[in-house]
């Protein structure tokens, strides 16, 4: 092979126009590299892509994978990226809010601390399905133990569910005053 030099360390070119550059080894630049697509390999597959105004695009195995823009980062197209994995997670994320439309798990021993309001919206909170507290009804609070509503919370009342099937206490563990007009 024979190599031709553009220029010379003490001769340099004030600008250079061309279409396409293919290299087999490194480029590297002192200044800014303009231009509105990047690649590595079969550059259309794995390439960071910023050929619309305000916006990256990062490309991963033929597809836009995540995207950039002024106020948000985002997945390309939706529940196709995972934030993480099982093996690998995050130490700390810190946000000011969080919308889910699906589930959100917390495992392992330590405490989840919220310093806000929670708002469930029209569901319910607890251990599963048949033990918890629901939300369902408006301006009511269930409370559902061994798959039944046991008692429940409206606006100046506290009552059974059922006539006659909860009991205030047990033969063993009493209250010790009842104050009641």
């Amino acid at each position: 092979d024979s190599y031709l030099k553009l220029g010379s360390s003490s001769l340099r070119f004030q600008e250079l126009n061309v279409n396409h550059i293919s290299a087999s080894g490194n480029i590297s630049s002192s200044g800014r590299v303009y231009g509105t697509h990047f690649g590595t390999g079969d550059a259309n597959r794995n390439a960071l892509d910023l050929g619309t105004d305000n916006t990256m695009q990062f490309r991963i195995n033929d597809g836009s994978r995540l995207t950039l823009t002024q106020t948000v980062f985002r997945p390309s197209t939706d529940e196709a990226v995972a934030l993480g994995r099982t093996a690998q997670k995050w130490s700390e994320l810190v946000v000011n809010h969080v919308t889910a439309s699906g589930n959100i798990i917390s495992s392992g021993t330590g405490t989840n601390t919220f310093g806000g309001d929670i708002n469930l919206g029209a569901n319910h909170i607890g251990r599963d399905g048949d033990n918890y507290i629901g939300f369902e009804t408006d301006n009511l609070i269930k409370f559902r133990v061994a798959g039944a509503t046991q008692v429940k919370l409206s606006d100046g009342v506290l009552s059974p569910q059922t006539d006659s099937d909860v009991d205030l206490g047990t033969n063993s563990v009493r209250f010790k005053d009842a104050y009641v007009d």
